[in-house]
């Protein structure tokens, strides 16, 4: 008879049970939102800006490189600055051609290294090959060329320039057969001025253009463009005339007297036809003898002997 009893008092407690939980209602569970993970962005390849770079380099289309350098390139550096750094080089070592290819490129995230080699075709010392290297950065949606002047030669900088110094063999005599001299090395003297040295300008161009019989404005230009210790050539006159002017010209700071050669032929013109003459080189011929070493500003052989030797 207990056994109906506990029945009984289990079933009174899970109807009282039963209007309360339906008063109640148990929290629903909901995942957690996850944020959406953020697509890394890919970048375009460094090098086909680097070879853009080089490419426009070997066409001497300094305006398209000078589009290729990143902002802060082109905020340290002008275009005409740029352009100047290339040509003033070219000028220099007499570089006929250049051409690069890549050897390697290491593009980790908004910074890229590129290597690469260019080989200089040149008339006054051959060919050469030089290995360099090149930063880039990611700005503005596009690769742009960190550039310093190293990237023209390794060892250039804001700091350095190149300049190229040659040894220029005397020109050979013509003799007849009797050893009399038709065309033979005479000697001049060079009247050059360092910048840099001058301390009074009005009195040295007075003098140096008496001496040479050249207006000083034309004599102020040829050095204005130069640096404060460069030489730079004003003209030449013959040893008579620098041996009357020595003592003058010797004491005005500035002015350096250098020993100088020239063509000079017999008085009496032997067969000048078959000797010939030098002369400078014409503009429309400049470019053929740079290509053989020439800088431009030489004497050469204009016909006969001369031309032909």
């Amino acid at each position: 008879m207990r056994r109906p009893a506990r029945s009984a008092l289990w079933l009174l407690v899970l109807i009282w049970l039963l209007p309360a939980l339906a008063g109640c209602s148990l929290p629903s569970l909901e995942p957690t939102p996850v944020a959406p993970a953020t697509a890394t962005p890919v970048l375009p390849p460094a090098d086909a800006a680097a070879f853009a770079f080089l490419q426009a380099w070997e066409r001497e289309e300094y305006a398209a490189m000078y589009a290729l350098l990143s902002p802060e390139s082109q905020q340290q550096t002008t275009e005409a600055e740029f352009t100047a750094a290339y040509t003033d080089v070219v000028n220099e070592a007499l570089i006929l051609g250049v051409s690069s290819r890549i050897l390697s490129a290491f593009q980790p995230d908004t910074r890229a290294e590129v290597s690469y080699a260019s080989a200089f075709h040149t008339a006054s010392v051959g060919d050469f090959e030089v290995q360099n290297q090149m930063t880039l950065s990611y700005q503005q949606g596009r690769w742009g060329v960190n550039w310093s002047p190293s990237l023209i030669l390794p060892q250039l900088s804001d700091e350095t320039v190149l300049r190229l110094t040659t040894s220029t063999p005397s020109r050979g005599n013509i003799y007849d057969r009797n050893g009399l001299g038709l065309a033979v090395q005479g000697e001049l003297v060079e009247i050059g001025v360092v910048p840099g040295e001058i301390e009074d300008e009005a009195a040295l161009l007075d003098l140096v253009s008496t001496v040479l019989g050249k207006p000083a404005a034309d004599l102020q230009a040829l050095y204005a463009e130069a640096r404060p210790d460069w030489y730079v050539p004003l003209g030449q006159i013959s040893p008579e005339t620098g041996q009357r002017y020595y003592e003058a010209l010797s004491a005005m700071p500035g002015v350096e007297l250098h020993e100088a050669w020239t063509r000079s032929y017999h008085p009496g013109q032997i067969a000048p036809h078959v000797v010939g003459v030098v002369g400078p080189i014409p503009s429309d011929e400049l470019e053929q003898w740079r290509s053989q070493g020439y800088s431009g500003d030489e004497l050469v052989g204009r016909m006969g002997l001369e031309r032909w030797g």
